[in-house]
């Protein structure tokens, strides 16, 4: 999924409050992982929500060179990514779970990370 545009809240509304790690019982799905990135696509994308969402590679224990490369990719190259909020989610099975370059305020709560390889 790629973020260029501003103001936007992606609300899964739903997880399994005892097994956070539990991918089939977040309400979105996000297959891969989320990019901003300025120099790729001209713009970013500021004051973005994601709350409820599972996001990676398929769910799995064993490491694989086809993982995905990040969770969440921000990257403010020119210009700064700013009020990102990653609330209540599950990033798993990438190489990193966040990549953070040019942005600010970011968010990062009550989250479940991994596995994740590196």
């Amino acid at each position: 999924m790629t973020a260029i545009t501003n103001y936007w809240v992606l609300d899964g509304q739903t997880r399994d409050e005892s097994n956070w790690s539990n991918s089939a019982a977040y309400g979105f799905r996000i297959p891969g992982g989320v990019v901003a990135n300025t120099i790729s696509y001209g713009s970013g994308s500021s004051n973005i929500t994601f709350r409820y969402v599972d996001v990676g590679g398929p769910p799995g224990t064993s490491y694989s060179a086809s993982l995905p490369s990040s969770g969440f990719y921000l990257g403010g190259f020119g210009s700064v990514l700013s009020n990102w909020t990653i609330s209540r989610s599950h990033i798993h099975n990438v190489h990193l779970p966040f990549q953070l370059a040019g942005a600010s305020n970011v968010t990062i709560e009550y989250s479940w990370l991994g596995p994740n390889w590196n």
